[in-house]
């Protein structure tokens, strides 16, 4: 399937990207999203009943790019979380990197929650919260993206685990193009990830 070219495009500032379309504006993670961590657990701290909790490596085997609690079967922690611990308390819409990934192909990994029941993230996880950002779904679509992912690659530090720090994911590029391209662009994918899905 061939797309129609943009009329005009320039270099961004990132090196290894050789152009971008013209019109798409260049931001800085750190100046979209608000950084936190995940909860303080471990393995042994989950339960079969309760606050769904992603964890880093739900991410990395079962449920990347998108958390459906309704749908997926999560491990919980215990209600006493909600009060303990709200800061791990995703949104509808917030991000979720595993901090860890054994080989360099899943750094960067991540689930976009799409949901309005309350879930946690849980052990090894960034949380990453959209700041006054409507389009939620098109970052996700951008981050998953090959171009995104090897700015991550290319900073990430380890030998047989690597690490994904804030810092590494503050200092990475994103490219947005207008709100109602964005739109297009998320519906388009929308539709043939379903034909797909449904193939």
């Amino acid at each position: 399937m061939r797309f129609a070219r943009y009329e005009k495009y320039r270099k961004p500032e990132i090196d290894f990207i050789d152009k971008i379309p013209s019109h798409w504006t260049e931001k800085k993670f750190r100046f979209i999203f608000t950084l936190g961590r995940g909860l303080g657990i471990t393995k042994s701290d989950l339960v079969d009943n309760g606050i769904p909790c992603i964890n880093y490596g739900e991410i990395h085997s079962k449920y990347g790019f998108e958390i459906v609690p309704e749908k997926q079967e999560l491990k919980c922690v215990v209600e006493k979380y909600l009060e303990d611990s709200p800061a791990a308390l995703l949104n509808n819409g917030d991000f979720v990197f595993a901090d860890t990934s054994e080989d360099l192909e899943g750094a960067g990994n991540f689930a976009h929650l799409n949901s309005n029941i309350p879930t946690f993230a849980g052990y090894h996880t960034v949380i990453a919260r959209p700041t006054g950002y409507d389009l939620s779904r098109f970052l996700a679509y951008f981050v998953d993206s090959s171009i995104y992912r090897s700015q991550i690659r290319k900073n990430v530090s380890g030998v047989k685990v690597f690490s994904i720090t804030q810092n590494i994911l503050k200092d990475s590029y994103l490219w947005l193009p207008p709100t109602e391209e964005q739109k297009k662009i998320t519906d388009f994918l929308d539709y043939k990830t379903q034909h797909i899905d449904k193939l």
